[in-house]
Parts: C-alpha cells; structure tokens; sequence
C-alpha cells in the first residue's frame, strides 16, 4: 500500500507515515522505513487498555479511534488508510476533499450501504437513526483532527461497544456508524472501491471501477498471501514485487491455498451462498 502510495504522490506533496502497531518487528519496521518517512508509534499503556477485544480482529484493529491523541500536536488533519489498499491515482483531491463541517469523510461501504441493511447496525431504529442512514466503511477515512476529539468520536463509539459487548460486528467501523452517523461526509467511492468490483458476482459501482484510485483488498482474501482472481491481482502482484524482498517473508498456509482455490474458481459460482452466510455472520 505505502510502495503505491508514494509512487502516486506528484512533487510538491510530502508524506509522513505514522504506523499504528502493537508488536511489528524490527526488521519489518527498517523494510517500511526504507520506502517512507516513517514515525512508528507503539500503542501501549491507557490506549492499549481501553481497545476492544474480539478473537476475529488483531488488538490494534480499533486503534483509529485513538489518532487524535495518539498522533503529535499540531495536525489538523489525517487520512488514515487500512494496509491491504493499493494506490492508483494521485491521492491529492482526497487530501483537499471538504469534510463540510465534519469530523470525517469516508466511502459508503458496497457491502452494508445504509445503516439498517444486514450487518449494519443494531437496533437503528430504536437508536433514531433514519432509514436512508449511509453506512461508512472506515477503510480510508480522512480526518479532521481537532472536531473528532472535540465531539468526543472516540468515546461514543467506545461505549457503544462496551454496551453490546459480544454482539459489535465490525469493532469500530459499526460503533462509528451507530454514534455518529451524521458527523460524516462522503467520498466518491473511486477512493475506497472493493477490489471484486467489477466480478461476475460484483457490479457495485461500476463508474467507479472504471476509474479507481485506491483498491480496497477487504475479507479473507489478502493478495500478498495467495493468487487471487480479479482485475487488480496483477496491478497489486507488481507493486508487490518491487517490495517484498524489503520485508520478512510471508509463509502460505493450507488455508491460504484453500482460499486461493475457491477465490479463482469456485467463487463466481458459489457467491450467493456465500453472501446468505455472511448477511447471518456465519462466515
């Protein structure tokens, strides 16, 4: 993601990395570091504590509901992207983007659009969220710094998960939409655009896959562990290669090939049951 990033950013833009994690090696961080002006932060003490728990999600997952206080004094701004993206277009118009008074700008999410669709968000109605309600997906979200810590973002969403406890879906994507879902702007949905667009069993904003400026890897299926199918396997498995020898190697497992397997030939055909299972958070 960072390699594609930076290929696409025209002089004079600068980017400064800040890497959330909790336990990355070194020598992972030295390979990171020799493609971008990296700032790692290390998430320990009281914000360690206060992340949510859930065996589905690594610990850090939710740790974008901290980046006002965990980033240095002074930023008004931050565009936080999730690791398995890859970057096509100069990401300049989404850095200027207008938050309208907003404490973030985000895409709708293709797969839950409004917030009373499956897997959106619980008990919408009783929580007075109104029927057309967009749902965000909170892989690429650009930040106004100052209005998320301001309006408390964090500690609404975080005591939103607190009282549903084991029955939060999407850890912090869900608790954002669920406490402020009107404190959000859209994005074209060319800045976040699932990396099935475009499939047989995906027409989801087919305007967008026309021109896509950052392709989003969500799911199981993670293309720098296994041979995916798609029209952006190949455009990722070259940026990939300029890279990979930077960082420490990635081990296939069973389950990997497994998936590949039914990613490339089973997928296009078994893709509603696939889709009943997950509306039911069987998968």
């Amino acid at each position: 993601m960072l390699e594609s990033l930076a290929a696409c950013l025209p002089p004079p833009w600068q980017m400064r990395v800040y890497l959330l994690h909790r336990n990355l090696s070194q020598p992972a961080r030295d390979g990171i570091a020799s493609l971008v002006d990296l700032h790692p932060i290390t998430l320990s003490g009281p914000c360690l504590d206060l992340l949510p728990r859930d065996h589905r999600y690594p610990l850090e997952a939710a740790a974008p509901l901290f980046l006002p206080d965990l980033l240095p004094a002074g930023i008004g701004r931050v565009l936080f992207l999730d690791a398995d993206m890859l970057v096509l277009d100069d990401i300049g118009p989404l850095w200027s983007h207008d938050l309208a008074g907003r404490s973030w700008a985000a895409t709708v999410d293709p797969a839950i659009p409004l917030c009373r669709s499956p897997r959106g968000v619980p008990l919408s109605i009783a929580s007075g969220i109104p029927a057309d309600a967009p749902y965000c997906n909170a892989g690429v979200m650009l930040i106004d710094v100052e209005a998320w810590r301001q309006r408390g973002v964090a500690e609404r969403a975080l005591d939103f998960i607190s009282r549903i406890a084991d029955r939060v879906d999407f850890l912090h994507q869900e608790a954002l939409n669920a406490t402020a879902w009107n404190d959000w702007t859209p994005l074209d949905p060319r800045w976040n655009l699932p990396a099935t667009a475009g499939r047989r069993f995906d027409q989801t904003f087919v305007e967008a896959a026309a021109a896509p400026a950052i392709v989003h890897f969500a799911g199981r299926m993670k293309p720098w562990r296994m041979r995916i199918a798609g029209r952006f396997a190949d455009p990722y498995a070259r940026v990939l290669a300029r890279v990979v020898d930077r960082l420490p190697t990635q081990h296939r497992t069973m389950r990997d090939s497994l998936v590949s397997l039914y990613d490339r030939m089973l997928r296009n055909w078994c893709y509603p049951c696939e889709r009943f299972m997950w509306e039911r958070r069987l998968l």
